[in-house]
């Protein structure tokens, strides 16, 4: 298995990272290892929910298919993906108040069986850079939340 997590405190309430994060044609702008939604972005995260996406590290991009394993909103989503290289990621994203404008964001992968194990070093190190330009991106589409230009959905 291999892990990276990556977290940032960001100037805005619970509710609003949450409507950020659960808005998935915004997460182009922030998540780099998404590739896009084959068959568009899913309908909900509630917990049972099916979804093709494309993911992509190390300049290997696979579309996966996508079950919602837990949901708890304004706290925390995770996302189990199964890819044809015989990999499983599970992501991570959980949001807790830090103070009432406060929001500790974290976001997390582990990356279970398939191409873990001969590319462990190098994937490990890719995928933590792949987390932290997660949260540097993050922080700056919450900059235009906070400033009362919320991102525009592009799909």
């Amino acid at each position: 298995m291999i892990a990276a997590h990556s977290e940032t405190i960001v100037d805005v309430p619970v509710a609003r990272i949450w409507e950020l994060l659960t808005d998935f044609p915004l997460w182009e702008q922030w998540l780099p290892l998404h590739g896009g939604w084959p068959d568009g972005p899913p309908p909900t995260l509630d917990k049972g929910t099916q979804f093709r996406q494309r993911l992509g590290h190390l300049g290997i991009y696979d579309t996966v298919s996508v079950t919602v394993t837990e949901n708890t909103a304004n706290q925390r989503f995770v996302l189990l993906a199964h890819g044809s290289y015989g990999a499983d990621a599970r992501l991570t994203f959980s949001v807790d108040p830090v103070a009432p404008q406060r929001t500790r964001v974290r976001v997390g992968v582990e990356i279970l069986g398939g191409l873990a194990r001969p590319l462990a070093s190098l994937a490990k190190r890719g995928l933590q850079k792949n987390l932290n330009r997660t949260t540097r991106d993050l922080v700056v589409v919450v900059r235009g939340f906070r400033s009362g230009t919320t991102p525009r959905s592009t799909g």
